[in-house]
């Protein structure tokens, strides 16, 4: 999982920001997450073929 790591290192964010970049992180995270698993299952099947 690629995370943004210059958000909070280079400037700091205020708290609510802060908390806010953390939401949006980790909802693109549970969004990713499900295809990923199947992506990841469709790639395993294509080289068995």
């Amino acid at each position: 999982m690629v995370v943004n790591r210059n958000t909070s290192k280079m400037k700091k964010l205020p708290p609510e920001e802060e908390a806010i970049e953390q939401k949006r992180i980790v909802m693109k995270w549970e969004f990713y997450k499900v295809p990923f698993k199947e992506s990841v299952a469709l790639l395993s099947q294509m080289t068995r073929m």
